[in-house]
């Protein structure tokens, strides 16, 4: 399972096919194996680079997450996808 550190916090992440990137972010009751239960993951990576990120508290420290592992990652631009379902 790749990590990537964020200041002492460990981020998991998943990355699947290849394309344009897309970064999935699930809702905090869920996982990112979420995405791949109902068949998203399996569809999008035959057109997309589909990075898949677990959650932490709060979607504004989640974006600086993202930004710190599309950073990692050596990516520029993405496409970011959130499920919120549960707010």
């Amino acid at each position: 399972m790749p990590y990537v550190d964020n200041s002492g916090v460990s981020i998991h992440y998943h990355v699947e096919g290849d394309g344009p990137p897309l970064v999935m972010q699930h809702g905090l009751t869920n996982s990112l194996q979420t995405w791949y239960a109902y068949g998203f993951v399996e569809e999008l990576k035959k057109e997309y680079r589909v990075i898949l990120v677990d959650a932490r508290q709060g979607l504004t420290r989640q974006t600086r997450r993202h930004a710190l592992l599309v950073s990692n990652l050596g990516i520029r631009r993405v496409v970011l996808a959130v499920n919120k379902m549960d707010l």
